[in-house]
């Protein structure tokens, strides 16, 4: 519940959030246990405010 409400905002403030490398520089975890990758770099753009 906490990760959807912290990805919900995340998403929300940085709408065009976007990968900084690309998909085949993405290195995966080596274990079926956990699901993941061990770094993933992305490019935030801050959304415009309205203005008041």
């Amino acid at each position: 519940m906490l990760a959807k409400a912290a990805l919900s905002a995340l998403f929300e403030r940085f709408p065009d959030l976007t990968l900084a490398v690309d998909v085949q520089d993405l290195v995966p975890y080596p274990t079926f246990i956990m699901n993941g990758h061990r770094s993933l770099p992305v490019r935030l753009t801050k959304a415009a405010t309205a203005a008041a």
